[in-house]
């Protein structure tokens, strides 16, 4: 063999040897990212991830992916404010009076932060955004299906939906995210992607309106408005027309699985009976302002470290309200409360955050043809703001499955847009630096929790009134 022929063997061999490495990469970061899902859809199944060990496997379900995709690559403040979240929390426990309970909230908090990370670093073509949207849309279908059993029977379409949170509002919120992801999919993606969509528009619209919260339903009139609008934009008519039969199809299914084919003891079956069940929005409205404004008392008088960790609902009792609860209905006044700046100001970065990513995203602004190239992208952005909403509204987000869903949105939505440098060393050991921190906060907090598995701090808040420690 003469030596040209040699070094062109040569050159072709390390070219394979080079492909094959790189199918190999390509198939570990799929495998990996199915992990996350599975791993979500399992503890979503258990008590909404409260159950067992489920938001430390979670934890670990997620650093495959992180390690494939390279994370560390990602800006530095991206690793810093999601290490600074789990740890506030840790801090809190230990400088506040309210000791160690609620400490687990750093490890489903550290399970959402580092599964947003690992996708924004993973996320990175339309193909493995679109996919990962779909991913979303199947956990929403999965809850709406395990939960439409035992509400089924229990035999009375007006008795709220929980699923497997026990409580009707974050099921609501867990069945908006996927509606909102499914709706932009359904006007934008196309095949086998578009019926997928759609049927998770209509199963999750059917989620929202029987858990019977008001809230959320109103948020679900805005994704149907911006769905409707991003429709008409990219297709005219022909997306009008898309728009009309996903609407009709999601108002055909709710009715259809709250009538008297499933509930033939009750009469007239409506499935808004448990929307009306609940009687007029105003007094939550003005129960909601009430819990505000003593959540915003509580954090001027703890300004620094909070009246501590899952001490809202005795606190409280301390102030001049009107209504018992144990959360102000509002995320980052619940943060202000129990945990004052420490904990709010992480929680405001991640605003801040979730804010710069829809400016970065809308410049220069989406048209139809950018629309149409990367579904998945525009469709977590719709899914992250609905979730951004529902912590502005509603409670409680201690459930991991719930941190998890918004996470995954927040992942897909960001990855177009952050930064990545392959090289800097400082940089990148900083970022495994707070990696490592947010995964020893994680297990610090589950292990020091006496009651890792609990989502709020429970109790006869009227009878714990006279005994609430307001010295």
């Amino acid at each position: 063999m003469t030596s040209a022929s040699a070094t062109k063997a040569t050159s072709w061999r390390t070219r394979r040897s080079a492909r094959s490495a790189h199918s190999a990469h390509v198939a570990l970061g799929w495998a990996a990212f199915g992990l996350i899902v599975l791993t979500a859809l399992l503890s979503a199944r258990n008590n909404a991830g409260l159950e067992w060990l489920w938001p430390v496997v979670g934890v670990a379900s997620v650093i495959p992916l992180f390690i494939v995709a390279r994370a560390w690559r990602l800006s530095w403040w991206i690793h810093a404010v999601g290490a600074a979240i789990p740890v506030s929390v840790l801090v809190v426990g230990l400088a506040a009076d309210g000791g160690w309970f609620g400490a687990a909230r750093a490890t489903r908090y550290g399970w959402g932060v580092l599964a947003a990370i690992a996708l924004m670093a993973w996320a990175t073509t339309p193909k493995r955004r679109i996919v990962a949207a779909s991913g979303v849309i199947v956990l929403a279908l999965d809850q709406y299906v395990t939960a439409w059993f035992p509400w089924w029977g229990g035999g009375d379409p007006s008795r709220l939906m929980t699923g497997t949170f026990g409580w009707h509002n974050q099921l609501a919120a867990y069945c908006l995210i996927g509606a909102a992801v499914a709706m932009v999919l359904a006007m934008l993606a196309n095949r086998m992607v578009v019926l997928l969509a759609m049927l998770g528009v209509a199963l999750s619209t059917a989620g929202v309106v029987a858990s019977g919260s008001r809230s959320t339903l109103a948020l679900l009139v805005v994704v149907a408005v911006v769905g409707l609008a991003v429709a008409v934009v990219t297709r005219g008519l022909r997306g009008l027309g898309r728009w009309a039969v996903t609407c009709a199809l999601a108002v055909g299914t709710t009715f259809f699985m709250a009538s008297v084919v499933f509930f033939p003891r009750v009469a007239e079956a409506a499935p808004f009976d448990a929307v009306v069940a609940r009687g007029s929005g105003s007094s939550s409205w003005i129960a909601r302002l009430d819990h505000w404004r003593v959540a915003l008392e509580m954090g001027a008088e703890y300004w620094l470290t909070g009246s501590g960790l899952a001490t809202y609902g005795l606190r409280s009792q301390c102030f001049d309200r009107q209504y018992y609860t144990s959360n102000p209905h509002n995320e980052w006044l619940l943060a202000w409360s129990e945990g004052g700046l420490i904990m709010l100001l992480p929680m405001l970065a991640v605003l801040a955050g979730a804010g710069a990513i829809a400016v970065r995203s809308a410049r220069p602004f989406p048209g139809p043809a950018r629309l149409l190239a990367d579904p998945g992208r525009w469709a977590a952005l719709l899914g992250l703001t609905m979730a951004l909403g529902h912590v502005a509204f509603d409670f409680d987000w201690a459930y991991p499955a719930l941190v998890v869903m918004a996470a995954l949105v927040a992942g897909i939505a960001g990855a177009p847009v952050v930064s990545r440098r392959r090289r800097g060393t400082t940089r990148h050991l900083g970022a495994l630096l707070a990696a490592s921190a947010i995964v020893a906060a994680s297990l610090a907090g589950f292990a020091l929790d006496p009651l890792p598995h609990e989502s709020l701090q429970n109790g006869d808040l009227q009878g714990a009134a006279a005994s609430a420690p307001c010295a």
